[in-house]
């Protein structure tokens, strides 16, 4: 196990909830099933590179929404990942530590007794175990003002994300409390204030990932007051935010220009550092329309007091019930605090 005391992280977990630590080698995959009572190790026949080539090739037949391909690879997914894990399950909670690709598994589209993982799991994932106890150490405010950013003036549109508008009126025809800043007002200057008095911070803007310049990666905001529109990773980490969460609905990272997913981790880990106990963020960009439909579900829920990851599950399922595909609602994940 990477980074973290078991016997400490033992104590810190409930009866409702295991954690699955992923370690990936040149030769195989290794697994620690930690529940509050105890300890188990697996090691998986599954070299990394054949590894990247089951996620990515998950990842492709769900972006493609390829409906026979997907339950096949979920299928596979889920007998050689969790499989020879699963009967140490403890609850109805699973936290994911991913380890190299599985950074971009989505976890809840794996096949689970005919289903997938999410109608039977409410799911969340950290980016490393040493942070287990940070994101468990409060649950943030308790109250649902919400800042919202989105669309903001990139002069390029071919960056827009069209969806952006949308997504936010939903958000605040159902929220009361919702200031939503578009446009030229979705400006790195606002962003960078990290503002005081709002529980929620939702981002429907472009992620940008550099593979070789990993601290450079961030997010795409509009220029002006002598910034650059990049709200950097790097500047991230210096941020400090005491809310209840953060949403990132605009990421698509590059999963084959950076295998290990360090720019993902790096970002989700930077705005867990400010001080906000869970951050959702998408492992691609979604349908336009459905997205905005997925957002007003997750807020619908968070309105009714429900927890970040019991809100994002029951989005997820009521895209399910829907006849959505994985593609629609598997994008989303929670890091960090449930």
């Amino acid at each position: 196990m990477r980074g973290a005391d078991p016997v400490a992280l033992q104590r810190l977990l409930d009866e409702n909830t295991t954690l699955f630590d992923y370690f990936a080698t040149a030769g195989g995959l290794y697994v620690w099933a930690i529940q509050r009572g105890r300890i188990h190790q697996e090691r998986i026949d599954l070299p990394r590179e054949e590894l990247r080539s089951l996620v990515f090739s998950f990842l492709a037949a769900i972006r493609d929404r390829n409906k026979r391909k997907t339950e096949s690879l979920s299928r596979k997914a889920y007998d050689l990942l969790l499989k020879p894990v699963i009967p140490f399950v403890s609850g109805e909670r699973i936290g994911f530590i991913p380890d190299d690709a599985l950074v971009y598994l989505p976890f809840a589209a794996m096949n689970y007794r005919g289903k997938f993982l999410a109608e039977g799991f409410s799911i969340f994932q950290l980016p490393a175990a040493d942070l287990f106890g940070r994101a468990m150490g409060g649950k943030g405010a308790q109250g649902l003002r919400i800042l919202a950013f989105g669309n903001p003036d990139l002069e390029n549109g071919a960056l827009d994300l069209h969806h952006a508008p949308r997504e936010l009126e939903q958000i605040r025809k159902r929220i009361g409390g919702a200031t939503v800043l578009l446009g030229r007002n979705a400006s790195e200057a606002k962003a960078g204030e990290m503002p005081a008095g709002y529980d929620i911070l939702h981002f429907a803007v472009r992620g940008q990932f550099f593979s070789e310049e990993t601290l450079n990666s961030g997010l795409l905001l509009t220029p002006g007051a002598g910034q650059d529109g990049r709200l950097t990773i790097r500047e991230i980490f210096g941020l400090r935010f005491q809310g209840k969460g953060i949403v990132l609905s605009g990421c698509d990272p590059l999963p084959e220009e950076d295998p290990e997913g360090r720019g993902l981790l790096a970002l989700q880990r930077a705005f867990l550092n400010t001080g906000s106990p869970a951050v959702i963020s998408t492992l691609w960009l979604s349908d336009d329309k459905a997205a905005a439909h997925f957002m007003e579900l997750f807020y619908r829920q968070l309105d009714r007091k429900e927890s970040f990851a019991d809100a994002l599950r029951a989005a997820q399922v009521r895209l399910l019930r829907e006849g959505q595909s994985p593609y629609v609602w598997a994008a989303f994940v929670l890091t960090g605090g449930y």
